[in-house]
Parts: structure tokens; sequence; C-alpha cells
């Protein structure tokens, strides 16, 4: 595990005292545990910006197909 040295505001810091406290963890863990929500909800906003991409691509094919400029052909089974 690596270890990283952090200036935080005086307001985090007690914010993280009463909250440890709470959850009977470290400030250590409360931060790991704050920074792992951070990046899996940034995996997730990112993964979405691709799907979004997606959908605008299928909307342009529907729009090609509906106006003729795509045409769809069945191959025989």
């Amino acid at each position: 595990m690596a270890r990283i040295n952090v200036a935080i505001a005086d307001e985090l810091n007690d914010w993280l005292a009463v909250r440890s406290k709470e959850m009977h963890i470290s400030k250590t863990a409360l931060v790991n545990l704050a920074l792992e929500q951070y990046m899996n909800s940034y995996k997730i906003i990112t993964q979405a910006d691709g799907i979004g991409e997606l959908v605008k691509k299928m909307q342009e094919i529907e729009k090609a197909l509906n106006t003729g400029q795509l045409k769809v052909i069945k191959a025989e089974d």
C-alpha cells in the first residue's frame, strides 16, 4: 500500500475525526473509502460518455435508414 501526505482544511479534518469515530474506523480508512467511491464514480461516468457516443452513432444510423441514405439487405437463411 502506498503512503501519501496530504494537507486538508481544518473543517475536513474535524469532520473526518467525528465520522471516523462514529464508524469505528481510522481517518485513513475513511479517506481510502471516499477515494475508492470517487474512483468508481469516475469510471462509471467515463463509461457513460462512451455509451453516449454509441447512442449518437445509433441515432445517425436510424436517421440514415429513415431518409433512405442507408439500406438494409437481408441475407437469405
